[in-house]
This record gives C-alpha cells, structure tokens and sequence, in this order.
C-alpha cells in the first residue's frame, strides 16, 4: 500500500511539472525525437544506453530544478539574493547536463546522418 502511495506521489509530480514546466515539455519532443531518429539509424545498444542515460539526466535535472524552485518560492517571495542564486545554480544545472546531452547526440547521430546523405 505504502509503494502505491509513493507511485500516486511520484505520478503526482511527473503531472505537475509537465502541465506548468514548458522547459520539461520541450525536452520530452526532443526526447521523442532522439528516440525516433534512434530507431530509424538502428543505433548500436551501448549507443541506446548512452541515449537513455542522457535523456534520464536532463529530465531529472529538468525536475530536480522545479523542485529547488517551487521550495525557494515557498521560503520566499520577496526580491532575495539567496534565493536568486539557488534558482540560477539550479537552472544552470539543467544547462549544463542538456548541453552535455547534445554534445552526445551529435557525436553518436553525426555519423548516421552523414552516412545516410553519402548514400
């Protein structure tokens, strides 16, 4: 029963940040996207691996940060330099692992492309 709880909470969550996030929404299209371009190159399984490990982290960077945010907004509404910071380190972590991800998806999807425009 406790596990069925934990599941609705975490359903809970995944529905709150897709319905008010549009950052979290983009990166599920981009997502999509990667899978289908994965599934028409027929990338290698370490390659899907790879794929999977960096879509999971820039979803769970794109959710950790609402989380930091929606507690910053409930300590403070005000104007706070703390506060600003911790949405600012938050938000550049999401950058930081989605352009990590990008990088990695032009190195694994570049030679496919290349290959597919040769032929």
């Amino acid at each position: 029963m406790k596990m069925i709880r934990s599941l609705a909470n975490a359903i809970s969550g995944l529905s709150f940040v897709f319905r008010t996030q549009f950052n979290f929404r983009v990166h599920l299209i981009i997502s999509i996207i990667v899978f289908i371009f994965s599934w028409y190159f027929r990338v290698t399984l370490i390659e899907w691996c790879v794929l999977l490990l960096c879509i999971g982290s820039v979803l769970t960077a794109e959710l950790v940060n609402t989380s930091i945010e929606q507690n910053t907004d409930l300590v403070t509404r005000e104007q706070n330099e703390l506060a600003k910071n911790t949405k600012d380190i938050a938000a550049a972590a999401v950058l930081t692992v989605s352009v990590v991800s990008a990088i990695i998806g032009i190195i694994i999807f570049l030679p496919h492309f290349i290959q597919e425009f040769n032929s």
